[in-house]
């Protein structure tokens, strides 16, 4: 690789040689040697005055012979002169001989600095880099400015951000590290990834920055208060203390993550991040001042259902778009046109399971076991809703309070049910015989059974005790495969359909993918900051606003979920996705996009 010698030039100025060698050359003077030609002093003139050629001639015809003292000198200046002359790796085995032969030279910074401009002339910018930090680790040169202007000076010719993350990886040295953070944030703003180098500035403590690499510090911060002026600011309120803190840093961490991955060509986003401390009075609070700063372009949480409706009254009348990315309270997504859910609420999921029933399954026998509150409720009712538009109503319904510890009684109930269509519709049996327990009944076509997270483990191992042959058709959390897995459970609801937001029962194979072990929480929060951006995006390239474009997007797919705001004349989430459970692991079915849901 070749480089511009006027910029070299300037990287490495022939300013005179300031070895310790010197004053030996002076001490060498003192007992005698003055009037000799070729003696060390002379070299050393020489290679200060930019005569290479002649400092070696010099030292190659020295009438004295050397003590070992005096040869260590004079390989040094030998190693620096064949550097000079473009004879890098005779250099280099100068170089190398010297701290083999005594690892503990006090020519070991100079050695190793001289490697460091070897790889900066031969191109190697990042092998240059590393020994130019090598250097920097010795104590006596911790402080030294021409060092570390070297450093900062090779990073335009193209080092990369790899080689100061594998430098981090090792380094224990709290000065050392700063400079590597302000470094890679350097190269990262060098290669327009605006966001990445804030993330890596942000680790840097400006309080304890060393002096010496303080200008470069106060340089960069300039550069990234300038681009914030031209980033589009968006408000992100997270319970980051406070009993829901670990969502709370769990989500933040992926608006980081794709914050700092996002595509060099998209829109910048300046992330302005409060913390609710999982609080509805901090949260009104909060709302207060990002009504009251007009740079904010959107919103994005809160993450709590209470939270996000009072955030949603609060901002409704501001045309601010906020980004809803959990809360499934169809009321929110209504209060205004920019509010926006992207889990959808709960009247969409119950309407899209009665479909599914009869449209996919095509189940005639239908039955319905939920818990006896409000979000069950709300499920079965838009369930049964959507099947009388098919003149379909369930055969059974049955509720219970709490935890499902024992669901004796229901069972038992559709197990009855099961066992009296079994009498109607079969040619083998005697009406009024007696139900067996090992008989299993199919009669039952499906059965739609919501449930709350955690729940899982209380049906499954009660469900395959009363041997019903049927589909169950259930809500997000039936994605639990550590439970599912088991030997016990997993068989029995082979044929399970899920009617699913997110993808949860992939999140093991997402985060190998990732190279991390994160929650949903992460990843809804990549899915949000990505939808926001891609928006944004449309919305510059369109000229039309933020809200509209958001409102348009009819189909939007993204690491955790799917979505879409176009089904349905408001701005909740539609398009859901359909997975079946073979007994052992999930399989796509079919995205709800297929129904019409208006």
């Amino acid at each position: 690789m070749s480089i511009n010698r006027e910029i070299l030039q300037k990287v490495l100025p022939l300013n005179k040689l300031k070895f310790h060698i010197f004053f030996f050359a002076l001490f060498a003077l003192l007992i005698g040697q003055e009037n000799n030609q070729f003696n060390f002093k002379n070299a050393v003139a020489q290679y200060n005055y930019g005569n290479f050629g002649e400092a070696e001639f010099i030292l190659n015809n020295l009438q004295d012979s050397p003590s070992s003292v005096e040869m260590e000198d004079i390989q040094l200046l030998l190693m620096r002169i064949k550097y000079r002359l473009k004879n890098f790796e005779l250099s280099k085995n100068i170089g190398s001989s010297i701290l083999h032969k005594n690892p503990k030279s006090k020519y070991k910074s100079d050695v190793l600095l001289t490697f460091g401009d070897i790889f900066l002339s031969e191109g190697n910018f990042n092998a240059a880099f590393r020994y130019y930090i090598k250097v920097l680790k010795i104590p006596k040169n911790s402080t030294n400015y021409d060092i570390i202007k070297r450093i900062f000076q090779i990073l335009q010719f193209g080092v990369a951000t790899q080689t100061v993350d594998e430098l981090l990886l090792i380094e224990t040295e709290t000065e050392v590290i700063q400079l590597l953070l302000l470094a890679k944030a350097h190269i990262e703003l060098q290669n327009n990834r605006h966001n990445a180098a804030e993330v890596t500035f942000e680790k840097i403590n400006g309080r304890s920055i060393p002096k010496v690499i303080r200008r470069y510090y106060n340089l960069l911060d300039d550069k990234l208060k300038s681009h914030r002026l031209e980033a589009k600011n968006v408000a992100v309120i997270l319970p980051l203390s406070g009993k829901d803190r670990k969502m709370g840093r769990d989500f933040l961490g992926g608006l980081k993550y794709a914050d700092a991955n996002k595509n060099v060509s998209d829109i910048d986003i300046s992330l302005i991040v409060y913390d609710n401390e999982s609080n509805s009075i901090r949260t009104m609070e909060i709302c207060e001042q990002i009504l009251n700063n007009p740079n904010i372009v959107a919103i994005i949480g809160p993450i709590s259902t209470t939270n996000s409706i009072i955030a949603s009254g609060l901002v409704k009348e501001s045309g601010v778009p906020i980004l809803l990315p959990t809360v499934t309270n169809g009321d929110v997504g209504n209060f205004s046109e920019n509010i926006f859910q992207l889990n959808s609420d709960l009247k969409t999921r119950g309407e899209l399971a009665g479909k599914i029933a009869v449209e996919s399954l095509h189940a005639n026998n239908i039955a319905v076991l939920a818990p006896a509150d409000e979000f069950g409720k709300e499920l079965v009712n838009s369930f049964t809703s959507a099947l009388a538009k098919y003149s379909k109503t369930p055969i059974a319904v049955e509720w219970y309070s709490g935890t499902p510890i024992n669901l004796e009684r229901q069972f038992k109930s559709l197990r009855e049910r099961a066992w009296d269509l079994y009498n109607s519709f079969s040619y083998e049996s005697s009406y009024g015989e007696l139900d067996s327990s090992k008989v299993i009944l199919s009669s039952i076509d499906v059965i739609y059974m919501p449930i709350h997270p955690y729940h899982l483990d209380y049906i499954g191992a009660q469900f395959p005790a009363y041997n019903l042959g049927t589909i169950v058709l259930g809500n997000d959390n039936w994605t639990d495969l550590t439970t599912l897995q088991k030997e016990n459970i997993g068989p029995h609801f082979d044929e399970l359909v899920v009617l699913a937001n997110y993808n949860n029962h992939e999140i093991n194979s997402i985060n190998f993918n990732y190279g991390s072990q994160n929650s949903a929480y992460f990843y809804q929060a990549i899915d949000s900051y990505e939808l926001l951006a891609s928006a944004l995006n449309g919305s510059a390239r369109n000229g039309d606003t933020l809200i509209n474009t958001l409102s348009s997007i009819d189909r939007f797919d993204g690491v955790f979920g799917s979505y879409s705001f176009t089904n349905r004349g408001n701005n909740i989430n539609s398009n859901l996705q359909v997975i079946q459970f073979d007994g052992y692991n999930f399989n796509d079915y079919f995205m709800t996009s297929q129904f019409d849901i208006k």
